[in-house]
């Protein structure tokens, strides 16, 4: 059984400077969640060899041909091979490029109610300094904490946030690797049962990556107390483009805290890579002349 341990700031993604994102799929970073992307396409196992091999979709047409050095880092025909590398060349991929990070989280009672939800979106700055967060959400955390609206600006110099009132801090407001996700697929992915497939999108070959755990023990640290939760029946889903960029990923399991047990989906998306314009929120006018001079 693994033991993380996370600092949650009362829920919340935010991780000033300084902090690096935790992994497990904390509500205060793992960072990691928005839809997941079903993908329609006739999914292969790729060979267990090196030699070139082709398979036949339903539809008559042929997939690309599929080698063992067509998988990115951290990968194989037989599964996942080395988190790290795995989870390095997703952070890689986004090396310098701007991109919009989307999160939904989700957590539910044995009987369906739902317990908690929010939804995260933010706008990364290629420089990794600029940043626009906003999350927002009803009801509790997995860790139990009851979950608050956020948002927050920064433009590596000064940061502004946005939450029952207005609040400018100097400096940047998150570290660089804050929503890339590696501590997340690091953890994720460091499995025992691990799979991973192809689909063919776009004329190239994708890899759709599997992982399973038993359970894990993840401890929240809060400003005022400490939360452990036990998570059993861990599953992990990505969809990976040839370049190890994750475009989306799944992360759940079911989970009890002292008295209390449910069910936590995370499912996370990567999109408009190098594409993202980090804009100014509404906002932003307002915020300055609130906090000016403070």
């Amino acid at each position: 059984m693994k033991r993380v341990a996370l600092t949650a700031l009362l829920g919340l993604t935010l991780v000033l400077a300084g902090c690096s994102s935790a992994p497990g799929g904390s509500e205060a970073s793992p960072s990691t969640t928005a839809e997941t992307t079903t993908v329609t396409d006739v999914t292969t196992t790729i060979p267990t060899t090196a030699t070139a091999t082709a398979t036949t979709n339903t539809d008559d047409t042929t997939t690309a041909t599929v080698v063992e050095d067509d998988s990115p880092p951290g990968l194989s025909p037989s599964g996942v091979t080395d988190a790290e590398a795995f989870a390095a060349a997703h952070e890689a991929a986004l090396a310098n490029r701007s991109y919009t990070y989307t999160r939904n989280a989700t957590v539910t009672a044995p009987n369906g109610t739902r317990l908690g939800n929010w939804t995260e979106r933010v706008q990364v700055g290629p420089e990794r300094l600029r940043f626009n967060n906003t999350q927002t959400g009803t009801g509790v955390t997995v860790g139990g904490h009851a979950i608050d609206d956020l948002r927050v600006y920064t433009n590596g110099s000064v940061t502004l946030f946005n939450t029952d009132n207005y609040r400018r801090h100097a400096g940047r407001g998150f570290a660089a690797t804050q929503f890339s996700s590696t501590s997340l697929l690091t953890d994720a992915f460091d499995a025992s049962e691990t799979s991973v497939t192809t689909v063919e999108r776009n004329e190239r070959m994708w890899f759709q990556v599997a992982a399973e755990r038993d359970d894990e023990t993840f401890t929240y640290r809060y400003s005022n107390e400490t939360v452990e939760v036990r998570a059993t029946n861990l599953t992990a889903t990505a969809l990976v483009a040839p370049s190890g960029l994750v475009t989306d990923l799944t992360y759940e399991y079911d989970f009890e805290r002292g008295n209390v047990s449910g069910h936590r989906t995370m499912d996370v998306r990567y999109s408009a890579v190098g594409e993202t314009t980090v804009e100014r929120p509404p906002w932003y006018d307002e915020a300055i002349n609130a906090t000016n001079g403070r």
